[in-house]
């Protein structure tokens, strides 16, 4: 049988007591250093974030800017091109005015032309009729009466009656 004795059984845990608390104190130190860390890496990463985010904020309104300058650009390069076409409209049309203009030069200079032939056989006609006729009186001594008219009958210069001097054929050609 057991002794029942008035003293407490032993008991050692009281003595490991510092032992466990010097523990606890170097897990809470190696815990809080761990903490540190993680806090100094989150700051790190978080002002990286933001330097990455105002970065990108720049990068995007550069964006837009660009994008800007390129609507205006084509814009511009689009009402270049309408004033060309409209240039080329223009230059067209004069291009047709200048052509109808020298062909219509061509036309009245071809009819001047024909005139001049046929005036400048007119009077090469009237040339060769205004010689003086052979008569045996000088011509201040004829009356008159007695000098034939000139006329002229489809472009022919006749001295006194047509009906006499020219074939009917001539009258009515």
């Amino acid at each position: 049988m057991e002794q029942l004795t008035d003293q407490p059984p032993e008991d050692t845990s009281w003595q490991a007591l510092p032992e466990l608390a010097a523990d606890f104190s170097r897990s809470v130190e190696e815990a809080s250093s761990r903490l540190v860390s993680a806090a100094e890496q989150l700051t790190s990463m978080t002002t990286k974030f933001l330097e990455t985010g105002s970065r990108l904020d720049q990068a995007v309104d550069s964006h837009h800017e660009i994008e800007a300058a390129s609507r205006r650009s084509a814009e511009a390069a689009a009402a270049a091109a309408a004033e060309a076409s409209a240039a080329v409209e223009r230059a067209r049309a004069a291009q047709d005015a200048a052509e109808g203009f020298q062909q219509r030069v061509e036309n009245d200079y071809g009819e001047m032309a024909a005139l001049v032939r046929d005036l400048q056989e007119r009077i090469a006609a009237l040339s060769v009729l205004s010689r003086p006729l052979p008569t045996d009186q000088p011509p201040s001594l004829v009356s008159g009466h007695e000098c034939p008219e000139l006329t002229i009958v489809r472009g022919h210069a006749v001295w006194g009656d047509p009906s006499a001097q020219l074939e009917r054929s001539d009258l009515e050609g």
